[in-house]
């Protein structure tokens, strides 16, 4: 029983206390509210200062062009461009800076080294990208680097170390282009007298045509040697042209007198003689133009002649052939051939 009353006490002590407690609450709330009204309102929370921004590192200049470097910067690029895989254009600037060195005896070493680098580039543009071209452009580094050497030394290139190991890179180059080189078979041509794929086949049949010159040099040098036969006979034969019996080559024409002068009772006059060439003169100046008239056709005709050999020496095909003859006794055009 006490017990009980002892639990029944500390209930309504407890009941009391939350009563006590429910009472205060307001009272408290109402002081801080008025509180709150008395005093000045509160200021806006300031914000943090923005942090600077951080500083940009300043672009790198662009890159400067191939045509405005030197050789050593070339060799340096093209070492930077080959180490980043970049072949082709690691043997480009290789290729330039061996174009920029000049060929003394003291560059012999560096430009020997830049043109293996520049062929091991080359070589591994085809290995990688299997272009079949980069060796060819390797062969025309070689071909470049030998006209060079030959342009400023000569014969005594050859003499040089650095120029037999570039011969031995040639040889190399040059067996691996043939075992690139794609062999075709060739197909058998389908019929007789037919190339490959159908065409006619190019068998020389076509025959070339006479040369212009060779009629009008027959033509002409007939009729010229012709008319220097008629002058040799006209001058030899014709009457005109008979000569003296002394043989001499002048004649004197004694011509009309002229004026007279007195001296001392004496009158004295002049004649004017002239010499002119006898008839048998002028008969062997004419045969002499005949003989040189003849001489000139005859060389025509000659010529003439060696050219119509030579066309018919092409076409031995021709069944019928003609040629000029000339003899003691006459001219003529012989024909000759197969029936």
């Amino acid at each position: 029983m006490r017990s009980l009353a002892r639990s029944l006490r500390g209930a309504a002590a407890l009941i009391t206390a939350s009563t006590l407690a429910l009472a205060v609450e307001p009272a408290s709330a109402k002081k801080a509210t008025s509180k709150g009204k008395n005093k000045a309102p509160a200021a806006a929370p300031v914000e943090p200062a923005a942090e600077p921004a951080p500083a940009t590192a300043p672009e790198p200049p662009p890159p400067r062009p191939m045509s405005a470097m030197t050789p050593a910067e070339l060799d340096a690029a093209a070492q930077a461009s080959f180490d980043g895989g970049e072949y082709r254009a690691a043997a480009e600037k290789w290729r330039a800076a061996l174009s920029r060195l000049p060929e003394r005896p003291e560059t012999h070493l560096k430009r020997s080294v830049m043109l293996q680098n520049a062929v091991t580039a080359y070589r591994q543009v085809h290995k990688a990208e299997g272009d079949r071209l980069a060796l060819l452009s390797a062969r025309e580094v070689v071909y470049e680097y030998l006209r060079r050497c030959k342009a400023a030394h000569a014969l005594r290139c050859d003499g040089i170390a650095e120029t037999r190991d570039a011969k031995a890179l040639l040889a190399e180059v040059n067996a691996e282009i043939d075992a690139t080189e794609e062999i075709r078979p060739q197909r058998l041509p389908p019929e007789y007298n037919v190339a490959v794929g159908g065409r006619p086949l190019a068998d020389g049949s076509g025959r070339p045509p006479l040369p212009s010159r060779v009629v009008p040099s027959i033509v002409g040098g007939t009729l010229l040697a012709a008319g220097g036969v008629s002058l040799l006979l006209w001058g030899m034969t014709s009457p005109r042209f008979e000569g003296t019996a002394g043989g001499d080559l002048f004649e004197r024409a004694d011509g009309d007198t002229t004026g007279g002068d007195t001296t001392g009772g004496a009158t004295s006059t002049s004649t004017v003689s002239t010499l002119d060439l006898t008839p048998a003169m002028r008969g062997k100046i004419v045969a002499g133009l005949g003989i040189t008239a003849l001489a000139v056709g005859v060389g025509f005709i000659v010529i003439g002649a060696i050219d119509l050999a030579k066309h018919r020496r092409l076409n031995r095909r021709d069944r019928v052939a003609a040629s000029p003859v000339v003899g003691p006794q006459g001219a003529g055009l012989v024909i000759s051939g197969r029936f």
